[in-house]
C-alpha cells in the first residue's frame, strides 16, 4: 500500500511539473493567401521591461511567443521548414514589433535554422500594417496583457 501511495504521489508531481511548464498555444489567424497559421502563447506574454535604446516615447512594451505554420505551397514549406517560433517585442503604443529571435522546424521538430539578436534599438521594430499577421499578433499580445 505505501509503495502504491509513493507511485501516486512521485506521478502527481510529475504531472504537477509539466504543467507548470506547458504553455497555453491560441490561435490568433490564418492567412489564405500566404498559407500561414499564427497561434500565440498567452502563458508567455508579460511586460517587457528592459531598456530598449533610442526609445523617446517610453512606449508600452510586451513580450512572448508567437508560433507560424506554414501550410502546403508556403515558400518555407519547400525549403523544408514546417513551422517558427518567433519572440516578439511589441509596443502597443505605437503598433510596432521586433523579433529578435526565432526558430525554424522541419516535420521531425528539428531546428533546421535560428537567429538571435542581443542588440537592437527601436528603429530596429516594424510598423505592422492593418489586417496583416504582425498586426493581429500585436493587437493579441496587447489585449492579453490587460486580461
Amino acid at each position: 500500500m505505501s509503495k502504491l501511495l509513493g507511485l501516486l504521489l512521485s506521478a502527481s508531481c510529475l504531472c504537477t511539473s509539466i504543467n507548470a511548464n506547458a504553455v497555453d498555444w491560441v490561435a490568433l489567424a490564418e492567412s489564405t493567401d500566404t498559407n500561414v497559421q499564427v497561434y500565440l502563447d498567452i502563458d508567455s506574454i508579460k511586460p517587457y521591461e528592459k531598456e530598449i535604446m533610442l526609445d523617446n516615447s517610453g512606449g508600452n512594451y510586451m513580450s512572448g511567443f508567437a508560433h507560424f505554420s506554414y501550410l502546403d505551397d508556403h515558400e518555407y514549406r519547400k525549403k523544408g521548414w514546417y513551422y517558427m517560433q518567433y519572440y516578439f517585442i511589441v509596443n502597443c503604443d505605437d503598433n510596432t514589433y521586433y523579433t529578435p529571435v526565432f526558430n525554424a522546424y522541419d516535420a521531425q521538430n528539428r531546428v533546421v535554422d535560428s537567429h538571435r539578436n542581443r542588440y537592437f534599438t527601436a528603429n530596429d521594430f516594424n510598423v505592422a500594417f492593418p489586417n496583416s499577421l504582425g498586426n493581429f499578433v500585436i493587437h493579441d499580445m496587447c489585449l492579453f496583457s490587460r486580461s
